[in-house]
């Protein structure tokens, strides 16, 4: 296909043109992408998840783990729980509890865990935006049967305002 002089000429122009912005704006973004990926925290890139509560069973053999996620400024927190043998990962292992938009008083975002009994664990907090789901429970965690309860309407008037993960980290 032949092109008309004056189009491959501005064909260059727009190309070239386009080129110093792209260098100027991209290749820094894309660098310090690699560098955050590479040198930052070890967690989810795209959706932050991080271990903000363990809490340990009354026997002491199960952990309670809860993970606050983070999908963004249009998104609320969300709160995984965990149930592990003492000082296990959780990796590979099932949630038991999800609550979406979850607050223990009205500034504070998070949930409380409470172990009630040996086998008995509650998920507690005040309000919610609407999305809360438990498994089928009893579990059994190390041979030991493990139901898991979510309560709502539970004020924690003592909570920090912020998330979870905010407030742990300023604490450190």
């Amino acid at each position: 296909m032949i092109m008309h002089p004056l189009a491959s000429h501005l064909s260059k122009l727009v190309l070239v043109g386009l080129g110093v912005p792209i260098a100027i704006v991209v290749i820094p973004l894309l660098l310090v992408f690699v560098a955050g990926v590479h040198f930052g925290p070890k967690e989810d890139f795209w959706r932050n998840r991080e271990e903000v509560l363990r809490v340990a069973s009354p026997v002491e053999n199960i952990d309670t783990v809860l993970v606050e996620t983070n999908g963004g400024a249009t998104t609320s927190f969300g709160y995984e729980v965990y149930l592990v043998a003492k000082g296990e990962n959780i990796e590979g292992k099932p949630r038991v509890a999800f609550v979406y938009g979850a607050t223990r008083n009205e500034n504070a975002y998070g949930v409380n865990l409470k172990w009630r009994t040996p086998n008995l664990l509650s998920v507690e907090y005040y309000r919610d935006k609407g999305i809360a789901s438990e498994v089928n429970t009893p579990l059994v965690i190390g041979n030991m049967p493990v139901e898991v309860v979510i309560q709502t309407g539970v004020l924690d008037t003592d909570a920090a305002p912020g998330g979870m993960g905010f407030n742990q980290r300023r604490r450190k």
